[in-house]
């Protein structure tokens, strides 16, 4: 029997270990189609292995041929800054990787074989909140001891040239991505924010004013009386999913309701140079202790307020907030709003179907006319940070730590991220004079607004969010009654809250939670169901 070459048997391998990841991980995973394809397998093999250095990035919402929102030309550019940088550097070469990601699974399951065996991209576009849980492990590199440094490719004088923090147009929220430990993994190349996308045309068939510079609605009442105005005309008023109500409008809805008493609930403050950005938020130690001391317990008529607002909400969205086409309702002028992100204005400018008058405006405050436990408070923001890159143990392996940061440097280089950012169009740079892609003049001016007190789908773990969702569909569809929803959500809070303060409070705890400061008062180790008569005089 003729053996098999050797380039054969590396392919075959490959093959086989491709295979062996989408059973294992039931992740697809695709590596550079160059890589892949037979005929030049032996000469990829051949030139990295020529090379002193070989970084493989995945740049997620910037990497080479992907679409954003599935329409426009492909993205290149973050290519040719590659290509650039390889001019600089000719012992260098830079593969991006694609990677695709079944619906059903959750951010950070491709990586997490690939980071166990570190054979992960040596970059890696992912949210903070999935690399945080696995600092510990030894998988990524922290920025820290880079971001003091001078950035090589600014010009004397120039924002970054002293050193990298610098660079950075929201330096509170760069420093605010760090991990509980106090290192930052993740790099926040730009900014995302979510409006309310609304079709002029349609409000003026239903005899509403909006005026050239319309801001949006003065108040909660002012927003709820519009959508019912419209839902009289025919027309759906805000297209809403299931996803969007359990994260961006629960912590909306939150903040205003809570916002009131924040000096009472924020028992904790983050470090000073982060705290501008993370005023008044709510960690999940914050958060145990909360739930603990009956803060969102069946008898808080202020968390009520909450989800009796949230439904009554609900009655002017869309039948259906699980499973249809959103962007196509309102596309063909079905819908009057949606309530969508900054990478919406890609779809705006290039799809066909956009034939009509359309602006963006951002949530109203809600006021004591609506809630007695509303103040007015100025609307927080739900976004924040967009893309933001971490570097692997991959790195760490290939002895080349130095050479990726080296890479970032350049990309991060004003001219460079502009370039990169902007021909996506769906984010903010967050690089001082990087100029912003034309249309996301309106979400420049939201994100100026306060961050939110709370993310409670990043701050509490998958379980309970799954839970949680379910229970918020269940409550929303009318299969549920508050008061039974108020029970379960209840048992979900105080299991989750037992969880966690047993994992950071038990022998060996890695990221302690210390409870001793008299601030935090009896109430956070009590284990099993909230206390009716524990809800403190704020919540009543």
């Amino acid at each position: 029997m003729q053996r098999e070459s050797t380039p054969g048997r590396l392919r075959s391998a490959l093959k086989l270990l491709i295979a062996a990841a989408l059973i294992l991980s039931a992740v697809w995973i695709i590596v550079d189609e160059y890589v892949l394809s037979r005929e030049n397998l032996d000469q990829y093999e051949k030139s990295a292995l020529q090379k002193k250095h070989n970084i493989i990035m995945y740049a997620w919402d910037y990497r080479p041929g992907f679409q954003p929102q599935a329409i426009g030309p492909p993205n290149r550019e973050i290519e040719r800054v590659a290509e650039e940088y390889v001019k600089l550097n000719p012992d260098v070469r830079i593969d991006f990787r694609v990677v695709g990601v079944r619906g059903d699974a959750t951010e950070g399951e491709w990586m997490k074989p690939q980071l166990m065996e570190r054979i992960a991209p040596d970059i890696i576009g992912a949210n903070t909140e999935v690399v945080w849980p696995d600092v510990d492990k030894g998988w990524w590199v922290s920025f820290e001891p880079y971001m003091d440094k001078p950035n090589p490719y600014i010009p004397k004088g120039e924002p970054g040239s002293e050193q990298w923090w610098d660079l950075f147009a929201n330096p509170a929220l760069t420093k605010a991505k760090r991990a509980p430990n106090g290192q930052l993994y993740s790099l926040s190349l730009d900014l995302v924010e979510t409006g309310i996308f609304y079709n002029k045309d349609i409000f003026r068939k239903c005899g509403i004013d909006v005026p050239d510079k319309w801001q949006g609605p003065k108040d909660w009442q002012e927003f709820l009386r519009i959508q019912r105005r419209i839902k009289e005309h025919g027309y759906v008023p805000l297209l809403m999913r299931i996803e969007w109500a359990r994260d961006w409008a629960q912590d909306y809805l939150f903040d205003q309701l809570f916002y009131e008493i924040i000096e009472e609930i924020d028992r904790e403050k983050g470090p000073p140079d982060e705290e501008e950005y993370l005023r008044g938020y709510l960690f999940p130690k914050e958060l145990c202790w909360l739930i603990k001391n009956g803060y969102f317990s069946p008898a808080s008529r202020r968390y009520r307020e909450v989800w009796r607002l949230m439904w009554e909400w609900r009655q002017v969205w869309n039948r259906d907030i699980s499973n249809m086409d959103w962007y196509r309702l309102f596309l063909i002028q079905k819908a009057a709003m949606i309530w969508n992100g900054s990478w919406m204005i890609r779809r705006m400018k290039f799809d066909s179907l956009v034939k009509f008058d359309w602006g963006i405006f951002y949530l109203p405050p809600i006021t004591e006319k609506t809630s007695p436990y509303a103040c007015g408070a100025e609307p927080a923001v739900i976004g924040g940070a967009g893309v933001q890159y971490s570097v692997s143990n991959s790195a760490v392996r290939k002895n080349q730590v130095e050479q990726v940061m080296d890479f970032l440097y350049y990309l991060t280089r004003p001219d460079n991220a502009e370039r990169i950012i902007n021909e996506a169009g769906i984010f903010i740079p967050n690089i001082k004079g990087a100029k912003m892609s034309p249309g996301l003049e309106p979400f420049a001016e939201i994100i100026k607004h306060r961050y939110c007190t709370v993310k409670w789908i990043a701050s509490l773990r998958t379980e309970f969010n799954d839970v949680h969702q379910r229970l918020i569909e269940l409550y929303l569809g009318d299969g549920i009654s508050l008061d039974e929803f108020l029970e379960k959500v209840d048992e979900n809070m105080n299991r989750e809250a037992d969880e966690l303060i047993a994992l950071h409070t038990g022998p060996g705890a890695k990221d302690f939670w210390d409870f001793s400061d008299p601030k935090w008062g009896e109430g956070w180790n009590k284990p099993g169901p909230s206390d009716a008569a524990q809800c403190p005089p704020s919540c009543r």
